[in-house]
C-alpha cells in the first residue's frame, strides 16, 4: 500500500522519496540490503490497528491487487470490508457526528 491512511505514506513511498532526495544531493541511493535492514529496525510507521479502506471500484480502476470486494481492513479492534466501513461512515454523517468519526468507529 502506497499510503497507510490519509497523509501517512507507507514504506515504499518513503523509500521512493528518500531515494529521490539522496539522488538530488548526489549521494548513492539505498541498496536493497539497506532498505531491508531499515524495515527490520522499524524505521517505518505502522498503523496495524487502522487501515483506510479503498472503494473496490477505485481499486479496480487503478489495478490495485491488494484490495477487492472481499478485502477486509483493520479498523481498530475489528476487521471490516469496505461496505461495512462505509455504512458506519454514512450512519455517522446522518447523525451529525462526522467530527467524532474515529471515536464512533471505536464504539460500534
Amino acid at each position: 500500500m502506497i499510503f497507510l491512511t490519509v497523509n501517512h505514506p507507507g514504506r515504499e513511498m518513503l523509500l521512493h522519496v528518500a531515494g529521490g532526495i539522496l539522488e538530488t544531493l548526489g549521494l548513492p541511493t539505498l541498496s536493497e540490503s539497506e532498505r531491508a535492514l531499515s524495515a527490520r529496525h522499524g524505521h517505518f510507521p505502522s498503523y496495524a490497528d487502522f487501515e483506510l479502506p479503498i472503494h473496490p471500484k477505485v481499486a479496480t480502476f487503478h489495478g490495485l491487487r491488494f484490495c477487492g470486494m472481499e478485502q477486509d481492513y483493520a479498523v481498530f479492534t475489528r476487521r471490516l470490508r469496505f461496505e461495512e466501513y462505509s455504512s458506519r461512515y454514512i450512519d455517522c454523517r446522518l447523525n451529525g457526528m462526522e467530527a467524532e468519526f474515529l471515536g464512533y468507529l471505536q464504539l460500534v
